[in-house]
């Protein structure tokens, strides 16, 4: 038996992250970055108007107050998205949007709420310092900046800044795939009736339970952003599982992961099988309760683990193993086992000890 530690050291030295593809930057988010991202372009990259107003010279109004205002004559106008033609000279002002490119020869603006007009003239009754209400050329981003960092996700915020600095197209790690098998005679699909149907409120039957560990497990990959595929229920059988195993390798998963049939009792022939078909063991049984039974390999670039039918085993052993494994995969920085070690106030019974 493997303890938990060596068996987490082993599958992390063993694994590596996929290989990149390029996706679009406004669908980023969430993936990991598989190198730095840095920004091309300041942005906005111009200068900004940050408020409605009027565009001006600050020397213009430096001396205004409410007893004095200063008087500034109105000669143009611009608004979000246009290029202004020109500017205001020495007493003039000019009316503009928020998101306005601030027009040459002003440095600064006056709120609209901080002004009188009268006619073609607006009044200013204090002073604006330079570049009040203006946002510098790299207000936003700066060029050079890094947006995305090799090995961590993408956040959406990242995405956005991303698209606002004009990168259509990000580097990131693949996502892994994984196909998830269910072995056991006693298993139940409670998406099919015996007659076809889909409900089965009626029950299993004696002997018999639901597939709940690939809806668990389904759940917890989608949760880590893998592409899951469901691949049904296997019977103990070395035949169909021969033959189930074959037709997972062929649909190109990254991983495959099965649950029950890695004990060892008679029937439990999961870990045997996937030997006897050429897959090389990394890890078998593991020293740790719930969670013993396991099986890590790998079939030429294929990973295949092989889980717990016991629910509570086959969760546990997900989490402290599987789930780093999957993140080491994808290009995250997994960290160590994510176990502490507990006290117990008072004896936790075992089911399975004699009275």
């Amino acid at each position: 038996m493997t303890d938990l530690e060596r068996a987490f050291r082993t599958l992390m030295e063993a694994a590596g992250p996929l290989p990149a593809e390029r996706v679009a930057a406004w669908e980023a988010a969430g993936r990991v970055a598989a190198e730095d991202v840095l920004a091309p372009r300041d942005v906005p990259g111009f200068r900004r108007v940050m408020m409605d107003g009027f565009a001006c010279r600050s020397a213009d109004v430096a001396a205004a107050s409410p007893g004095r205002p200063v008087a500034l004559r109105l000669t143009g106008d611009v608004a979000a998205g246009q290029v202004p033609a020109g500017g205001p000279g020495e007493g003039e002002a000019w009316s503009v949007g928020t998101g306005a490119v601030l027009p040459g020869g002003a440095d600064a603006v006056v709120p609209l709420e901080r002004v009188r007009r009268e006619g073609d003239r607006v009044l200013v009754d204090r002073p604006v310092p330079p570049g009040r209400n203006v946002a510098a050329l790299d207000e936003d981003i700066r060029r050079g900046e890094r947006l995305a960092t090799a090995g961590e996700p993408i956040s959406p915020a990242a995405a956005a800044a991303l698209v606002a600095a004009g990168i259509p197209a990000v580097p990131v790690i693949r996502r892994p795939r994984v196909l998830i098998l269910a072995t056991g005679d006693e298993l139940v699909d409670l998406r099919e009736r015996g007659d076809g149907r889909a409900g089965a409120a009626s029950g299993t039957g004696p002997g018999r339970v639901y597939n709940s560990n690939a809806a668990a497990l389904a759940a917890e990959f989608r949760n880590l952003g893998v592409e899951c595929t469901l691949g049904g229920i296997v019977p103990d059988d070395t035949v169909a599982l021969r033959t189930a195993f074959r037709q997972a390798l062929a649909a190109g998963a990254d991983v495959i992961v099965t649950t029950g049939g890695v004990s060892v009792g008679p029937r439990d022939r999961v870990a045997r099988t996937w030997l006897e078909l050429g897959a090389r063991r990394f890890l078998g049984r593991l020293d740790v309760k719930p969670g013993g039974p396991f099986f890590a390999g790998r079939w030429g670039d294929t990973w295949v683990i092989g889980l717990s039918g016991t629910p509570a085993s086959c969760l546990a052993t997900y989490h402290v193993l599987v789930r780093p494994f999957l993140l080491r995969l994808a290009g995250r920085r997994p960290g160590g086992p994510p176990v502490v070690p507990p006290a117990l106030a008072t004896p936790l019974p075992n089911p399975a000890d004699p009275p």
